[in-house]
């Protein structure tokens, strides 16, 4: 009779916990990653991606790793009376069902003391983390800015 119970709560037990289980499998999808080639001797550079969420509950990129760089910072461009400038962010938030296009202008990566020099073509190592531990790697492709294209460089 014993162990006729203790089948009964773990299946029980397996029941409930499997959903949550399912449930937890990431519903973030990361693409189009790049960075931009900086400058010879320049010590910053910025990164952009597109991040969509197939879930429907709001996620936040709370932080963005790389054995590439030193430091990695979230940041956006603003413009205020009529001055831009980066605020460092301490989460972008990707809202459910939608997504998020981290690009030249506004939401960035920006990517501090490069351990080589970056020129277009090389890849680099991204770690991406969320507020619901989800965690993604990906491969970013060193790219030459375009023509009219923002350049973080000098902004640090």
């Amino acid at each position: 009779m014993n162990l006729y119970k203790n089948i009964t709560k773990f299946l029980l037990v397996l029941a409930v916990s499997l959903p949550a289980t399912l449930a937890a499998e990431t519903a973030i999808v990361i693409h189009d990653a790049w960075i931009n080639q900086a400058p010879p001797g320049t010590d910053v550079t910025a990164g952009y991606c597109m991040i969509h969420n197939t879930g429907t509950a709001e996620v936040k990129l709370i932080q963005v790793t790389s054995p590439d760089f030193g430091r990695v910072e979230m940041h956006r461009s603003i413009v205020s009376d009529g001055i831009a400038r980066m605020v460092a962010q301490d989460s972008i938030t990707i809202p459910g069902n939608g997504g998020l296009t981290l690009k030249p202008g506004d939401y960035h990566l920006m990517l501090f003391k490069p351990g080589k020099q970056l020129v277009a073509g090389n890849t680099v190592a991204l770690s991406f983390r969320f507020s619901d531990a989800t965690s993604i790697e990906v491969i970013a492709t060193v790219r030459q800015p375009e023509a009219g294209q923002e350049d973080h460089s000098q902004h640090h």
